[in-house]
């Protein structure tokens, strides 16, 4: 789910009710839920730091994806790898 702001009570109480409820209709999913605002500004740092055609391709979506409730530091964790990566 990408949203500029879905909450029901606290950000993790919306998270945590919304996951049990996916849970109950598809057993085993993983709910994703990222702000629009993290996700185009995420966008528009690959902009400014010259993000490659192969870097774009390179970013591990599933691990970003996977993280849940995903937060700013999520994002800004994977440009870090984009600027330092390791050899």
């Amino acid at each position: 789910m990408i949203s500029s702001e879905v909450h029901t009570g606290t950000r993790e109480a919306s998270y945590d009710g919304r996951q049990k409820a996916l849970t109950e209709r598809v057993p085993g999913a993983t709910l994703s839920l990222m702000r629009a605002t993290d996700l185009v500004r995420f966008g528009v740092c690959l902009e400014r730091i010259g993000a490659t055609p192969d870097q774009r391709r390179a970013i591990p979506w599933t691990q970003i994806l996977d993280a849940g409730d995903i937060r700013w530091p999520v994002f800004e964790a994977v440009l870090n790898d984009m600027k330092n990566p390791s050899s």
